[in-house]
């Protein structure tokens, strides 16, 4: 198992980040239709996941991990998967762009805990990935809290779509950003 950060959250509970494993299929199905039935800023917004598909998923990326396509990172607060981040390659000629996603559960958020995955799976995307230059994400316009990390860490907005992705039966602007990697 590796551990890329072992400390404790704001309210003293043992947080552990690490690479996925196998076992930890249970708790990524369960966690994934918990936040999809939250309807919270993914794209997932209240369809549930079969534990076949999910399956299927996890084995892809732990595969996609060992042949150097993307970095996986999931977040554990007092053993219970609360986080999930990814830089996943492009392919062709964007190999050198990675995207990258992040969800935290309800009860992971507002502790800084995102900004600290974030700068994890950015430092081993640069370690594990070496033809990333660019990072690219897309956001719901109306996560001011996303973008604002966001922009923290280095990003610029590059693109906006007017109306492009629908939260909770109303249309709201995708922005897309970058982050150069040196």
């Amino acid at each position: 198992m590796k551990i890329v950060y072992q400390g404790f959250t704001a309210s003293g509970q043992k947080l552990i980040i690490r690479y996925p494993l196998a076992r930890d299929l249970l708790q990524v199905w369960r966690y994934f239709n918990k936040l999809s039935a939250e309807k919270t800023f993914i794209t997932y917004q209240g369809e549930k996941v079969s534990k076949k598909d999910e399956a299927q998923w996890l084995d892809k990326k732990i595969k996609d991990i060992t042949q150097k396509k993307l970095v996986l990172l999931f977040v554990f607060i007092d053993g219970k998967l609360s986080g999930v981040s990814d830089i996943t390659l492009k392919e062709r000629v964007q190999k050198h762009i990675g995207t990258f996603g992040i969800t935290l559960a309800s009860t992971a958020r507002g502790q800084g805990i995102g900004k600290i995955l974030m700068s994890l799976i950015i430092s081993q995307a640069q370690k594990k990935l070496p033809s990333l230059k660019t990072i690219t994400l897309d956001c719901f316009a109306n996560n001011q809290v996303a973008l604002n990390l966001y922009k923290s860490l280095g990003f610029i907005e590059y693109g906006r779509l007017p109306k492009g992705l629908n939260y909770r039966d109303t249309l709201v602007d995708e922005i897309s950003m970058y982050k150069p990697i040196e």
